[in-house]
């Protein structure tokens, strides 16, 4: 275990030097009753883990979600332009989106036939009120228009112009000493006739690994230009833990217990889905399964109205492990809107085994542990949880961002999916 600190710790230091890695999850709920949050695209068939739309295309992003208990509420949502580290762009608002810079949500719809009272919200962008006009990050903002000094969600999405063309790979052949444990990614960019004079100062390029917008890193220093190609690989490319096969679980009807699932019962009022206890995966060898890169699905085998009709069970997690030096969470599609407080699991000693009972929506989920070792920030660090294969099939993506000296916005112009 002590190799395997040394290890973490000195990695750690190489990102550092390597790469920037971006600020924590922009997409969160502030507010414990917001559950189920899923941003969805809409108007392709594309797998995007990351949500983006390209401008002017037909294209968007749904997002849903639910609001716990019986209270049905005004909601109002506002939508404000970011560069790539999500920090509000200079530019006004109304420079960014066209419409009405504020307004008010679609009317909720209330759940039926569920033991957990619930309302159902859904919010489409672009739409008739408020379309994002130029490319870039976006922060969606949701608050009661009662209250709206209190948001109570926030979602990230982007809008891309696609100006370049981007290649790229993802490896196991990194080049530093990492032991098999990492994946490097590699990228070139075909600016097409694009005029940038200074590459490592106009130009920058995001990468995030399955969706997970806490370890995305950055890059602005090229390895080579070559007429109008740059490449960002060798010492100039990202490492990524290769992390492990997501673990998972699917809660279809409480008639019968679905894939991973020990035991079901009643408790106060509603069910409980008891998984099988996990085991820790640090020290076990790999073992190839379909990876589904911490999805989410939302649906029932009882209802085909799983927004309003689904119904939500207490989930009991479980992980067996020795004490481990910092605090163990849960991560995928899920959890990672939650905050940190209410996905994290807690120790018992004397049975040695780490527990957490969530509130979940019926359907299938993807997850995995990972331990935070106390900057909170250290979500793709599953070596004392899960392990790290080179082996592991990942799904990552690719931004280029452009912010020229003349422009007073960074725009978002190419975007690449890697598997």
């Amino acid at each position: 275990m002590k190799q395997l600190f040394s290890l973490f710790s000195f990695l750690c230091v190489l990102f550092s030097l390597m790469s920037t890695t971006q600020s924590v999850a922009q997409t969160q709920a502030h507010d414990s009753r917001v559950q189920s949050l899923m941003v969805t695209p809409t108007g392709t068939n594309e797998l995007r883990l990351y949500p983006y739309y390209y401008l002017n295309s037909g294209e968007g992003v749904q997002v849903s979600f639910d609001m716990m208990g019986d209270e049905s509420m005004t909601l109002g949502y506002k939508v404000r332009h970011c560069d790539h580290n999500w920090q509000l762009s200079p530019i006004s608002p109304a420079e960014a989106v066209s419409g009405f810079l504020e307004n008010e949500m679609d009317l909720p719809r209330v759940s039926r036939a569920t033991l957990v009272n619930y309302v159902h919200y859904e919010l489409s962008l672009p739409n008739a009120d408020c379309t994002p006009k130029i490319s870039g990050n976006y922060l969606l903002h949701i608050y009661n228009v009662y209250e709206p000094e209190k948001t109570l969600l926030t979602v990230a999405f982007r809008v891309v112009e696609p100006l370049v063309s981007i290649t790229g790979e993802s490896t196991s052949v990194t080049y530093a000493d990492v032991h098999g444990r990492y994946q490097q990614v590699n990228v070139a960019v075909d600016l097409k006739g694009l005029r940038v004079l200074y590459p490592s100062e106009e130009l920058t390029v995001v990468i995030g690994q399955n969706g997970r917008e806490a370890c995305m890193q950055s890059l602005s220093k090229p390895s080579g230009i070559a007429g109008s190609v740059i490449t960002y690989d060798q010492h100039s490319g990202v490492l990524f833990p290769a992390t492990n096969i997501y673990r998972k679980a699917e809660m279809l009807s409480d008639s019968y217990n679905g894939m991973g699932v020990y035991r079901s019962y009643t408790r106060g009022g509603r069910y409980v889905m008891e998984l099988y206890a996990d085991k820790n995966r640090a020290q076990l060898p790999y073992q190839y399964e379909q990876n589904n890169f911490g999805r989410r699905i939302i649906r029932s085998t009882d209802t085909s109205e799983s927004a309003t009709e689904g119904e939500y069970y207490e989930v009991i997690f479980s992980l067996e492990s020795e004490e481990l030096p910092g605090r163990v969470y849960l991560a995928g599609q899920a959890f990672d809107f939650m905050p940190m407080s209410e996905r994290e699991l807690h120790y018992d000693r004397a049975e040695q085994i780490y527990t957490r009972s969530l509130m979940l929506k019926q359907g299938y989920i993807n997850y995995l542990y990972f331990l935070c070792s106390g900057d909170g920030d250290m979500l793709s660090y599953t070596a004392w949880t899960e392990g790290n294969h080179y082996e592991t099939p990942n799904l990552y993506t690719v931004f280029l961002y452009t912010y020229a000296p003349a422009d007073i916005y960074e725009r978002l112009i190419g975007v690449l999916e890697l598997k």
